[in-house]
């Protein structure tokens, strides 16, 4: 009897401990799963950070190497048709938001990571094509080199209101019509001391000083009386002409601007502009970009025949692809 209970005794542990062995080895292989889980989940994790960081280098290298816009071949060239004749190519409404990129630049002209310049013409800078043809410009305000003619108060010709970011040249009447395009208005006192004043419509619109500034009793200042301006601001760089014509990027532009020093709403000098590149920078609710205005000659001085002959250089986007700015998206409103 005593024989059976030990043999019952031992039978009964030894069916038990398989039956915990196989506990433990369950709890085994749970635990080296949720270990894989948890090594897989950290390597998606980490994985997942590395697409994060590497979506944020490519667009800040497209950024990059977007091209700048040169406005005055975009908006104010007529293209030549297969039958010798001209078509006008400007009817686009645009509309651009300025990239919210910071630049670190260097001495005069900033550091980019876009690609090395090696051409300097503005037209095959516009179009690598070889045989690229911008066409002819519009009217009498542009010229075939991609230049604008910005008029001093009193020139007969040329319109003293400068849209900057279409390049486009404006008259009394048109700037009156459409104030929002305004960004900088050129004025050429006929008071005697040969002073030339670059100013924002801003200003003019809101200091009395700036009434001064049309030179005469007689001339009085229509800025006033305008419903609505611009607040932009402007300021002289010191980017050479050479530099400003090497200017191809985004960041690169972005950065010359933002390098200018004094920024301000209105600009004076005692003598001719000859050489100077400016900057503007326009930030408003409505209204955000950045160009560069190189003035290549100023022509006369403060009589009816005086202006200044002007290149272009803004913020422009390339949605199509092809390497060229089509700035499908800039802003005039």
């Amino acid at each position: 009897f005593l024989l059976s209970i030990c043999l019952c005794s031992f039978y009964s542990n030894a069916q038990k401990k398989p039956a915990t062995e196989k506990a433990v080895g369950a709890a085994e292989k749970t635990n080296k799963k949720s270990q894989q889980i948890s090594e897989a989940s950290n390597r998606i994790k980490e994985q997942a950070e590395q697409v994060g960081t590497n979506a944020q280098n490519i667009a800040k290298n497209v950024k990059a190497v977007i091209k700048i816009l040169e406005p005055i071949f975009k908006f104010h060239f007529k293209k030549r048709n297969k039958n010798g004749g001209t078509q006008n190519d400007n009817a686009v409404v645009i509309n651009n938001t300025e990239a919210k990129n910071d630049t670190k630049s260097g001495s005069n002209v900033p550091v980019s990571t876009a690609p090395p310049v090696t051409n300097e013409n503005p037209v095959t800078n516009t179009n690598p094509q070889a045989n690229y043809d911008p066409g002819i410009p519009e009217n009498d305000n542009y010229n075939s080199d991609g230049t604008a003619n910005w008029g001093n108060q009193y020139n007969v010709e040329y319109g003293n209101y400068l849209d900057a970011f279409t390049g486009t040249i404006l008259d009394g009447g048109s700037a009156e019509d459409m104030p929002n395009s305004v960004d900088l208005i050129f004025l050429a006192p006929n008071d005697g001391q040969n002073a030339y004043y670059i100013i924002t419509p801003n200003f003019a619109h809101d200091n009395v000083s700036a009434d001064a500034f049309w030179g005469s009793a007689t001339t009085d200042n229509p800025v006033k009386a305008w419903k609505a301006v611009n607040e932009s601001e402007v300021a002289a760089t010191t980017i050479t002409g050479q530099q400003f014509e090497k200017i191809q990027y985004n960041e690169q532009l972005r950065g010359a601007a933002k390098q200018a020093k004094g920024f301000a709403s209105f600009y004076s000098s005692l003598s001719k502009l000859d050489g100077k590149v400016f900057a503007v920078k326009t930030e408003m609710e409505n209204r955000t970009a950045y160009a560069l205005i190189y003035v290549i000659k100023q022509i006369g001085t403060s009589g009816s025949g005086g202006y200044l002959k002007v290149k272009i250089k803004c913020t422009g986007f390339d949605n199509n692809g092809d390497g060229n700015p089509d700035a499908s998206e800039y802003n005039r409103k």
